[in-house]
């Protein structure tokens, strides 16, 4: 816990950034830290900030991305 009571540093995806969240759930085993071969695939392709999830059980992916036209 740090000095103010806050476990770590918050991040919010908004309309007006350029940033985009993936959750992949139920992916890994909290016990041994090992993560399914389709989670590991989609890691390996978007190639950005990747973190264990709250839960253990997950993995996030923050990247930067565009939407397309419409």
């Amino acid at each position: 816990m740090a000095t103010f009571g806050y476990d770590g540093i918050g991040f919010v995806v908004s309309k007006e950034d350029d940033f985009c969240g993936l959750d992949l759930d139920g992916c890994r085993n909290p016990e041994t830290g090992a993560i399914e071969n389709w989670a590991m695939e989609v890691i390996t392709a978007v190639e950005s900030y990747t973190e264990v999830s709250p839960s253990e059980t997950g993995i996030r992916i923050f990247a930067k991305a565009e939407l397309p036209p419409g």
